[in-house]
């Protein structure tokens, strides 16, 4: 069973789970002996940008799933709900910058933006996430014993409607050094830690060289995903063309990345987020795929679309079966 992702730093904005809360909250709805909180539905609506009645709708059908799940799918086992906790916690000190073994239960939980959270009402919170996604996998996976095979009629029109996903674009194999003008709270830095900031930039840029990149990026790189991979500092394939780039750099960047050579580029850059320090490793030159190449990569679209689609529609048939056999109250 694949393991959810637990979006850390929302949870216990929407569940509200102590007792004192539950009485004096107002009940939006109750899905047999589940209850939905005026206060949850609030806070979901407010986190996920939906209105209420939506952020309403969302809550009741997860709901209805979790009393679905505990009726047909065994409980999820001590290990499962413990390794998911571990992975969340590894996500936080991710995030920190932190090792894992130096983060206690009291800064994780801390972290999730409310007060009196017991690791106990984590546990209970993660077990259920848990089993309502086990209860959907196991749906999911009878249903996708029926192999879908594309026709040669939509795979054609994949290729019509879809000619960009046909074609290499160029593209440069990037290595980055990243320095934030946000601190580990997530709040920005102020003008005069920017100053000290740029002068740290400007401090590297000197002295780094082709020999001690790596060394340059342990000691200065706030980007903790390109500081972990290998080797360190690389970002990867870069598609000088795709507005994700333009949205992650700049038009200056985008340019320079164009018209430079394989190598450090010796120059500081500067966003809105940060500055920037760049090496081209390589450069991926602009091709087109061949059809035979275009026909395998339509039928791998298409496959993995089916099964998003999948997903989606045996979650909302489950609530649909399971919503005939619940008393549902809307307050």
């Amino acid at each position: 069973m694949k393991r959810i992702i637990t979006v850390l730093f929302f949870i216990f904005s929407l569940l509200n789970l102590s007792a004192e809360n539950i009485i004096i909250t107002k009940k939006a709805a109750k899905v047999s002996n589940e209850v939905i909180l005026v206060r949850e539905v609030e806070n979901y609506s407010k986190l996920y940008k939906i209105d209420y009645e939506k952020a309403k709708e969302y809550l009741i059908e997860e709901a209805i799933l979790f009393i679905g799940a505990k009726l047909y799918t065994e409980e999820p086992k001590e290990t499962d709900i413990s390794n998911q906790i571990r992975d969340d916690k590894a996500f936080y000190a991710s995030k920190v910058g932190k090792d894992l073994k130096n983060i206690t239960d009291e800064e994780f939980l801390s972290a999730l933006l409310t007060n009196n959270v017991s690791m106990r009402t984590y546990k209970e919170y993660v077990k259920k996430k848990l089993w309502i996604s086990k209860f959907i996998s196991e749906s999911y996976e009878k249903e996708k014993i029926k192999r879908y095979y594309p026709t040669t009629e939509e795979l054609e029109q994949i290729m019509k409607n879809k000619p960009e996903l046909f074609e290499e674009k160029e593209s440069v194999i990037l290595s980055m050094i990243y320095f934030s003008y946000y601190g580990s709270s997530g709040s920005k830095k102020n003008d005069e830690q920017i100053k000290l900031l740029k002068n740290k930039a400007e401090e590297c840029l000197k002295t780094i060289n082709e020999d001690n990149f790596v060394e340059m990026v342990n000691k200065y790189s706030d980007d903790l995903i390109s500081l972990h991979s290998t080797p360190k500092g690389r970002v990867g394939k870069v598609p000088l063309d795709d507005p994700r780039t333009l949205n992650s750099f700049s038009e200056e960047i985008i340019s320079v990345f164009k018209t430079s050579n394989i190598g450090l580029i010796p120059k500081v850059f500067e966003t809105q987020n940060g500055l920037y320090i760049f090496r081209i490793e390589a450069r991926v030159q602009a091709i087109k795929l061949s059809k035979e190449e275009s026909i395998l990569k339509a039928e791998s679209y298409l496959q993995k679309e089916y099964e998003q689609n999948l997903k989606g529609a045996i979650r909302q048939r489950l609530v649909n079966e399971l919503k005939r056999q619940m008393e549902i109250i809307i307050y």
